[in-house]
């Protein structure tokens, strides 16, 4: 089982991010093709702008945030975005 994303930039650049499970429950990382480390995936990722935490949604976590409100989906979406690291200078 596996599942992938992928980025194309305003370059035309193609970035395909993939995580393989295994019977065993064991995760693989890659990145166009090339195996990594779980830490040099993470880096990886990072290097690339993309955060980690934001890069999963857990089964459930779409309906549960149907059920927030307006000022809360703002905070989700601040940090489900990285804007919220910008959010000092404007408020």
């Amino acid at each position: 089982m596996w599942v992938a994303l992928t980025f194309e930039s305003v370059m035309k650049e193609v970035l395909v991010v993939r995580r393989d499970l295994d019977e065993q429950g064991v995760s693989y990382y890659k990145a166009n093709e090339n195996e990594m480390t779980t830490e040099e995936f993470h880096a990886f990722l990072k290097q690339e702008g993309l955060n980690l935490q934001n890069f999963m949604v857990y089964q459930g976590a779409l309906e549960e945030m149907g059920f927030k409100g307006g000022l809360v989906l703002t905070e989700i979406f601040e940090n489900l975005s990285g804007s919220v690291e910008f959010k000092e200078g404007f408020d």
